[in-house]
């Protein structure tokens, strides 16, 4: 099976690679297409949607080329903050932002709450057959007070999942391989492409 991943997003590429072993995945990177494409839509699924149609409508000979093209929208939810940072995770601390920026912004934001519950929430738009899915997968858990770890990408050193001590960025990354959103909502793509 031939796979087009629509991101640049390395750590995603990876965590995609690693779920499905054995399949050729391809990236943006590897076609030589640098888009940029602006997510104006208001929940997670929408902006995945955007994406993988602005890239099939842009460039359609790929509809050919591959037998799966999937883009992803993906995000951290806290819970009291309204769900924020949410569809803006990636620029959460302004335009040029970047992981220590957003980690210490969240941080700052919760700075005297006690509440500190939140998900992660990702959203695989899939392309097969002339026929889009999307599939979603969520996991709960709450921000820890400093982050800790060098595993991982985005706010993994501040997010310690349900049933564990550790953040994400401390933990094994098998172990997120194996319980994290995106490995939920890929192993619901795996039933849909017989994988």
């Amino acid at each position: 099976m031939d796979f087009l991943i629509c991101t640049t997003n390395q750590g995603k590429v990876k965590e995609f690679k690693n779920s499905f072993l054995n399949v050729n995945f391809q990236t943006l990177k590897d076609e030589k297409i640098f888009l940029e494409i602006e997510e104006t839509g208001s929940t997670f699924e929408e902006n995945a949607l955007l994406k993988l149609k602005t890239i099939i409508d842009s460039f359609p000979h790929l509809k050919e080329k591959y037998d799966f093209i999937i883009a992803e929208d993906s995000g951290l939810c806290v819970e009291i903050l309204n769900g924020a940072p949410g569809i803006y995770s990636a620029r959460y601390s302004g335009k040029n932002s970047s992981n220590y920026s957003n980690n210490q912004k969240l941080l700052s934001e919760l700075n005297s709450l006690t509440n500190r519950n939140a998900f992660y929430i990702a959203c695989i738009a899939c392309y097969h057959n002339n026929e889009y899915k999307v599939f979603q997968g969520e996991l709960h858990g709450t921000i820890a007070k400093d982050p800790k770890g060098e595993n991982g990408f985005g706010y993994d050193p501040l997010f310690i999942p349900n049933g564990y001590s550790q953040t994400f960025g401390e933990l094994d990354p098998s172990i997120k391989l194996r319980i994290s959103h995106r490995s939920r909502a890929l192993n619901k793509m795996a039933e849909y492409v017989n994988y």
